[in-house]
């Protein structure tokens, strides 16, 4: 069973080699903390050395705080420990966002006078939702859209549900195939239903 367990920082140990690149996020994560209290505890070995956490535990000197509640993680190997130390970052990008939903719950939260800055979305990403859920005919986050980012960030479709379901059944009947090849499939097939 997992124990969270307090650790003073200054015996946490940061990885050295650590490919996760934020020192521009601290101050985010320092304003986060700051709102929350520090409520995901760092991951870490027996012997203080940081398996997960480099970017809360530098918020967290940041903010002055002493000690930051962690998990010690025992019983993995060292390449498992650097297995680990890589997927517990990754695991952040598998999950995409339904903007409809996002819009739904910002506004939620603008209607309880929260300041939207400590959800981590700063103002032209917030900006960018809410243009993403306004830009279909009829306007409104109750629009049918729906948004693919693949790629990475620099790839952003928009489209309206009907398309999403040809986009699905397409690539469910075809398996894997190459981005454009699928692309074509797509318009061919939607072509199809609207002749």
């Amino acid at each position: 069973m997992l124990k969270i367990v307090s650790w003073k920082i200054n015996k946490i140990i940061p990885y050295g080699k650590n490919p996760r690149i934020h020192d521009t996020s601290v101050e985010r994560m320092a304003e986060t903390i700051n709102a929350f209290g520090f409520q995901v505890p760092v991951l870490l070995k027996k012997d203080g050395n940081l398996i997960d956490g480099h970017l809360r535990l530098k918020a967290a000197q940041l903010l002055g705080m002493k000690e930051v509640p962690a998990i010690e993680v025992d019983g993995l190997s060292e390449p498992q420990i650097q297995a680990l130390r890589i997927a517990a970052n990754k695991s952040s990008t598998f999950a995409q966002w339904d903007f409809n939903l996002l819009a739904d719950e910002m506004e939620a939260l603008k209607l309880e006078e929260i300041d939207l800055a400590i959800t981590g979305f700063d103002p032209a990403e917030l900006s960018e939702v809410f243009r993403i859920t306004q830009e279909m005919p009829g306007g409104g986050a109750e629009s049918s859209i729906g948004r693919i980012a693949r790629n990475g960030p620099s790839v952003r479709v928009v489209l309206p549900v009907e398309i999403l379901k040809i986009f699905e059944e397409t690539l469910a009947a075809t398996g894997e195939m190459n981005r454009a090849e699928a692309v074509k499939k797509i318009c061919e097939a939607y072509r199809g239903k609207k002749g």
